[in-house]
Formats: C-alpha cells, sequence, structure tokens
C-alpha cells in the first residue's frame, strides 16, 4: 500500500515540475487546458492524505475534541465575565454621578474632568 502511494506522489511531482518549467520558460503546454486543471484537482487529493494520517493519531484526536467540547462553557465564561464588567461600570458611572451631584463645591476642573469621564 505504502509503495502506491509513493508512485502517486513521484507521478505528482513530476507533474509539477513540467508545469512550472513550462510556465517559467513559457513553453508550449503539451495537452490542453484540461490536463492542466486535473493535475491541480489530483494535487488536492494527494492532501487529503492527511486526513488518512490523524485517524491514526488518538492523542491528537482526543485533544481536539476536548478542545471543540469546552468552547460552548468558554462562551458562557465569557458571557458572564462581560456581564461582570458591564455591572461594575454601571455602578461606578452611577457612584461618581450621584458624588458630582452631592458635592457641588468641588473644584471644577476637576468636575468637568469626572463628568467628561464619567458622566452621561
Amino acid at each position: 500500500e505504502g509503495a502506491g502511494w509513493n508512485n502517486f506522489d513521484l507521478l505528482i511531482l513530476l507533474l509539477s515540475i513540467s508545469d512550472l518549467v513550462s510556465q517559467r520558460y513559457s513553453l508550449p503546454q503539451s495537452g490542453n487546458a484540461t490536463f492542466v486543471r486535473c493535475v491541480r484537482v489530483v494535487r488536492l487529493v494527494r492532501s487529503l492524505r492527511v486526513v488518512r494520517i490523524v485517524k491514526h493519531a488518538n492523542a491528537l484526536r482526543r485533544m481536539l475534541l476536548s478542545l471543540m467540547g469546552s468552547l460552548i462553557p468558554l462562551l458562557w465564561c465569557l458571557i458572564l465575565l462581560w456581564s461582570v464588567f458591564y455591572l461594575f461600570s454601571l455602578a461606578t458611572v452611577q457612584g461618581v454621578s450621584n458624588y458630582l451631584m452631592s458635592n457641588p463645591e468641588n473644584d471644577p476642573q476637576w468636575r468637568a474632568e469626572l463628568m467628561d469621564r464619567f458622566g452621561s
């Protein structure tokens, strides 16, 4: 089985080299454009061999499955974190606004800066 894949790789390599040489030196194409497209499709099929390798990598597959399984809890954690930040920012703005309204005798420049940063 391995010799068949090696021969397939050799064929793809030779076809790729001939394609590169003909493009580099502007040689007329030996064959039509359909053949060249077929060669490119075969190159794509060659890249699918990686799927066969992944089947044998059980540890990698387990790690990827656990990572994919943790995405939903991670999303909920981010939503919870965002809501805590949002509530804290609301409380901060409310506190600063109440402080500014209850103490009108503060420095006007400081008051303007606080209103600019925290006022609404």
